[in-house]
């Protein structure tokens, strides 16, 4: 059967100042500005701080997927690797506020908050050498065909992850759903002047919410099975039912933006690099 993404009339960029190259990597250092102030603003407010900069890094992280291989892939996989480096030096530090919040959700005794070791330095130097790279990027032959084409692959891998989230909903299938699902809100938050879709990015908003909140979850379980203290059975079962529930939502959420056909750009007769 055919996607409904592949077969909807797609509606034409509305302004001549279509996407491309020019456009996409003033948005990537727009990015890599905000995510150089969220760093500086770790040791006063961690757990806020660190939440806004793995946000700021996921829509790099999804942007630089509108960018084709090019001639030269190694400058591409060398960002990306640096992008997934500054993600994991931060990491640790969003994990326990995860736990802290959920424990304290659940009426639990939260242990302390530990600092995340060597901030802000050590974030703080990684987003200025990821931006570096980023100023680096040579995008002036990017065009909009080029980046209408990434989209619509956002667009599939995004359906693809849903339908085996749906045979398999398993910790590892919900996790890649969400990772696509986020791929196409933040590529379509980029694009709303053209694609006009306002209803659709918050449906994308809230079903990556809600998949992120069920993962927190995830998270918390494999922590209470981890615990040489045996957790109580009632604590168990809470976690697990609200695990539940809240999968039941995810798959409501997902039906709104799945089973309706989705935008895809049409390039105009001319873009702007």
């Amino acid at each position: 059967m055919t996607s409904p993404l592949l077969v909807v009339r797609s509606p034409r960029f509305r302004s001549a100042r279509a996407p491309g190259g020019e456009w996409l990597k003033r948005l990537l250092l727009q990015l890599c500005v905000q995510a150089a102030r969220d760093a500086t603003r770790i040791p006063r407010w961690p757990e806020s701080a660190v939440h806004a900069l793995r946000r700021r890094l996921k829509k790099l992280q999804s942007l630089l997927r509108l960018v084709p291989p090019g001639p030269d892939p190694a400058q591409l996989q060398a960002l990306r690797a640096a992008l997934r480096q500054l993600k994991a030096a931060v990491a640790p530090q969003r994990d326990q506020d995860v736990l802290v919040a959920l424990a304290r959700e659940l009426g639990l005794p939260a242990r302390p908050r530990r600092a995340l070791a060597a901030a802000p330095v050590a974030p703080l130097r990684l987003v200025r050498a990821l931006t570096r790279q980023v100023r680096a990027l040579d995008l002036g032959g990017l065009g909009c065909e080029e980046v209408a084409q990434r989209y619509q692959k956002t667009c599939r891998r995004a359906q693809q992850a849903w339908k085996s989230a749906r045979r398999e909903p398993s910790v590892d299938t919900l996790h890649d759903w969400r990772k696509r699902v986020k791929d196409l809100h933040y590529q379509s938050l980029a694009l709303h002047r053209w694609l006009r879709r306002r209803k659709r990015l918050r449906h994308t908003h809230q079903l990556g919410a809600l998949l992120g909140r069920r993962l927190d979850l995830d998270l918390y379980a494999s922590r209470l099975g981890q615990d040489r203290r045996r957790p109580p059975r009632t604590l168990l079962a809470e976690v697990e039912g609200r695990r539940r529930r809240l999968t039941r939502r995810i798959f409501q959420r997902g039906q709104q933006v799945f089973t309706r056909p989705l935008p895809r750009l049409q390039p105009p007769a001319r873009s702007l690099r």
